[in-house]
């Protein structure tokens, strides 16, 4: 089927070998791909599937892919739209989406690679914010951390898989959650400050927040 995507790779001489077109069953709009430590390709679909609310897929050396997950949606309690994903050090595979979930607002999930998928947190606008649109970072305490992408919020999901809602450093998500060098963690938006124009925000793991640049609003 045309149009929905392909897998390729590229080698250091810049020529490109695509492995698969995606067919429209596994789904459209893909996401970047991570490597799994089976040596396996991990990545998602944020729409299409079986319900039309995108996938999270595998593929193999040859190119062919496997089907872990079609993402059912709000009304069966799912989630909906997925971003990407990222591998913990148990080998598991953690996301979140982007609508769906109780309250249409977002799910964080774990999935492994045999395709057992656990909803680990439904997202509450009120409560931890909406949109789980970043990837998720496994930081040097060991613990996963992710950003909700309307009036973003950090949060923190231990190893017992609790997720805790951290900090508010208002407007919304611009850009991925990163660790720094210095250990602390930081991201930007692209609303909210003083001059409207946007934050670069940071958090160190102990919780102390820091103001790094309150942006001026410009051109868009």
């Amino acid at each position: 089927e045309v149009g929905n995507g392909t897998i390729f790779v590229i080698d250091p001489a810049g020529r490109v070998t695509t492995i698969h077109s995606v067919p429209l069953s596994a789904g459209t709009s893909l996401t970047s791909l991570v490597k799994g430590s089976d040596g396996r390709l991990y990545g998602t679909a944020a729409e299409g599937g079986a319900a039309g609310f995108g996938t999270i897929f595998s593929v193999d050396a040859t190119g062919t892919p496997t089907i872990l997950h079609s993402f059912a949606g709000q009304a069966a309690g799912d989630g909906a739209r997925p971003a990407g994903l990222m591998q913990n050090r148990d080998g598991r595979l953690y996301g979140s989406t982007r609508a769906g979930g109780e309250s249409g607002a977002g799910t964080v999930y774990s999935i492994e690679p045999t395709g057992n998928y656990t909803i680990l947190h439904s997202f509450d606008a009120n409560v931890d914010g909406s949109q789980g649109s970043t990837d998720l970072l496994e930081a040097s305490d060991g613990n996963l951390y992710g950003a909700t992408q309307e009036d973003t919020r950090l949060f923190r999901i231990d190893v017992a898989d609790t997720l805790t809602p951290l900090a508010n450093p208002s407007g919304d998500l611009a850009g991925d959650l990163i660790q720094g060098a210095d250990g602390n963690l930081y991201v930007p938006t692209r609303t909210g400050g003083v001059f409207g124009g946007g934050l670069i925000y940071g958090r160190s793991l102990q919780g102390a927040t820091m103001l790094l640049v309150d942006l001026t609003a410009g051109p868009r």
